[in-house]
Formats: C-alpha cells, structure tokens, sequence
C-alpha cells in the first residue's frame, strides 16, 4: 500500500512540474519600453515614446493602440474546450495538493486505523475528482467534434 501511495505522489509531482510551465499566462506584448524590443508592427514600437503633445495629450503615439478580442473568432464549442482546458490544468494542480495533503495525514496517522482511513480516502476521492475533470474533457471534445 505505501508503494501504490509513493506511487500516485510521485506520479503528481511529476504532472504537476509539467503543468506548471503551461500555467503561466504572463505575455510579453512588446512595445512597452524596458530590455524587450517592440513587437514586429507594433505601432507604439515604430517611434519613440513622446513625453506629451502640445494638447496635453500624455499618451502621445501609443493612443493608436488597437484592442483584440481576447477569444478571437472563438464559438461556443472553442470557448468550452478553453474552460475544461484551464479546469484540467488547474485540476491537475488540486489534485497534487491533495495527495500531498492525504500522504501528509497519512505519515501523521501514527497507527490510528481512523485517521489511515481518512488519509486513504482523501487520496482517492483527489482521484476520482481528477477522473470527472477528465471525462468532462473528452465529452468536450466530443461535443466539438459534433459542431464542426
């Protein structure tokens, strides 16, 4: 039982550490001074910055600024992938926490039967909630594969 437990926390660790990369949703747009050069086209990146205009204008160039749907040209079965997406990503992050949190209890259990059972079960219902987030996602991508 302890391998199966070392097992599936090793196992965590592991996912969670790949996750982890893909979690980050910081973005470099360019264009907005700093080491980074201005992004291709960008066109706060074509002149200098100008510290004002004669009519006070404090933005100067950088007022032409165009604005982009953050879903793009998304419908409705893109945006519901997006979210089990994101849900699977942070589930995966849950669920590492959990059977961190079921080992802890169960190395902490000290021989009490109850406390054993406890852990056990906090482990296995992280699984078994990892497991619903998946079938949510594979009836996602059914539910795309209907729409196209």
């Amino acid at each position: 039982m302890k391998n199966i437990i070392l097992a599936l926390l090793t196992l965590s660790l592991v996912f969670g550490f790949l996750l982890l990369p893909s979690i980050s949703f910081a973005q470099d747009i360019g264009g907005g001074g700093g080491d980074n050069p201005p992004a291709q086209g960008d066109p706060a990146g074509d002149k200098p910055p100008t510290q004002g205009s004669e009519s006070g204008d404090k933005l100067g160039d950088r007022a032409n600024v165009k604005l982009e749907n953050p879903l793009g040209k998304a419908n409705i079965s893109t945006i519901i992938l997006r979210v089990l997406d994101f849900l699977t990503k942070l589930a995966a992050v849950v669920l590492t926490i959990m059977i961190l949190i079921g080992a802890w209890q169960l190395i902490i259990s000290g021989g009490s039967p109850e406390k054993a059972t406890t852990a056990k079960k906090t482990i296995l219902w992280a699984a078994v909630g990892f497991v619903i987030i998946l079938i949510a996602q594979g009836i996602g991508a059914i539910i795309k594969s209907l729409f196209k």
